[in-house]
């Protein structure tokens, strides 16, 4: 996303609530306002989850000057999201052939390959995590001078992604995800 009044570039990794903070951003309610208005108004020629170096070389002036920012989050949840994000869209029921198949290709890519650069040097000045989602998301509006803090949804952050995985799925997201795991400090906690 890049906001023009508050001078800023988010980078918007899937499942990590971008499009919830893309919606207070621009004052509109959750649910109320099509994808398409949203699409419109925040990526324009861009898509909605590219990378870093994509708004570089998209923009390159408003990339050095903007505020850059992402948020993570642990994989193992992560991909619980995706799978309820498959589960209401494509009625997908078994988890653990959604992680073992990897039919949606959600296990294709990092999260951590969203900030680098060809080097592999991290592209964004502020790095925050869907566990401290609202702490974060309050640190971030303080530096672009944004008066708004995200609506406070207790079971987004409290959910039991462990009770998903059984040894083998644990395994595949911990080798899939091993940069990120490495980069971030994420581990498989019950």
């Amino acid at each position: 996303m890049i906001e023009d009044q508050y001078k800023f570039i988010s980078i918007d990794i899937p499942r990590t609530a971008c499009s919830e903070r893309c919606r207070l951003i621009a004052g509109m309610p959750w649910g109320e306002v099509p994808e398409e208005v949203m699409h419109a108004k925040y990526w324009r020629e861009i898509n909605k989850h590219a990378k870093a170096i994509e708004y570089q070389q998209h923009s390159p002036e408003n990339f050095s000057t903007y505020f850059k920012f992402t948020f993570v989050r642990n994989p193992w949840d992560r991909m619980v999201s995706f799978f309820h994000y498959h589960q209401a869209r494509h009625g997908v029921t078994d988890f653990r052939r959604y992680i073992t198949k990897n039919e949606f290709g959600d296990l294709n890519t990092q999260q951590i390959d969203y900030l680098v650069d060809n080097n592999g040097f991290i592209l964004v000045d502020f790095i925050g995590r869907f566990e401290n989602l609202y702490e974060d998301f309050g640190k971030i509006c303080q530096i672009i001078n944004f008066d708004g803090e995200l609506e406070y949804i207790p079971e987004k952050l409290t959910a039991s992604y462990w009770s998903y995985y059984d040894d083998k799925t644990r395994r595949i997201v911990a080798k899939k995800f091993k940069k990120d795991t490495e980069y971030f400090g994420y581990s498989f906690v019950r």
